[in-house]
């Protein structure tokens, strides 16, 4: 049965199949949450990449948005940090330590880019999205179906299940007393830096 990550809420998500479909140069996938871990090890493995860089998009604080004279925020923003130059051990290490709660936060955006120009990354709902920057998605793809993932192109993701009347939920959570806020002071010992604040 399909399972969503701890930090999300979809309604109707036991209709969502695993699998993934191409747009341009993006590939999305539906990935059960038991499985995204060994995912993330298959690209590290597989890109063959000397290094890679981590990324990290959490919501910014409160304090930091703009609200209007009434007090409602019009654009919300995330903060996004890197970690660059980092091997594969290191990433498979990082994964050790952190992955179960940047995967299972329903708030936290996360992955890891290679020098090669290829990208995944968990995002919001606990959606897989992988980039090609050369456009050139053989390499994702091969990694995709080493999970066993089938390309679907009318593939439905969270976002199908989700409007005004059924609402989705993403929520940040605790494993092991270490919040997301933990995870990014840890890494700003080993590098981890803020590199700018978008809009979400």
């Amino acid at each position: 049965m399909y399972q969503i990550i701890q930090g999300a809420q979809i309604p109707g998500s036991e209709s969502l199949q695993e699998g993934y479909r191409r747009d341009g140069s993006w590939l999305y996938a539906n990935v059960s949450a038991e499985r995204l871990d060994s995912l993330f090890r298959t690209f590290l493995r597989r890109e063959g990449s000397e290094l890679f860089s981590l990324f990290l998009e959490q919501p910014s604080n409160l304090r930091d948005e703009n609200p209007l004279p009434e007090g409602t925020i019009e654009k919300f923003h995330v903060d996004v940090y890197y970690l660059d130059g980092i091997s594969e051990n290191d990433a498979v290490h990082l994964l050790d330590l952190f992955g179960p709660l940047l995967i299972h936060d329903g708030m936290v955006r996360f992955g890891f880019a290679s020098e090669r120009g290829n990208e995944l990354g968990k995002y919001k709902f606990g959606e897989i999205y992988a980039f090609s920057h050369s456009g050139d998605l053989r390499a994702l793809r091969k990694v995709f179906e080493a999970a066993q993932l089938k390309e679907i192109p009318d593939l439905k993701g969270p976002w199908d299940l989700i409007s005004r009347e059924t609402p989705g939920l993403s929520r940040a959570i605790t494993l092991e007393d270490r919040k997301v806020s933990d995870v990014i002071e840890a890494l700003k010992q080993v590098g981890l830096y803020f590199a700018e604040r978008r809009e979400d």
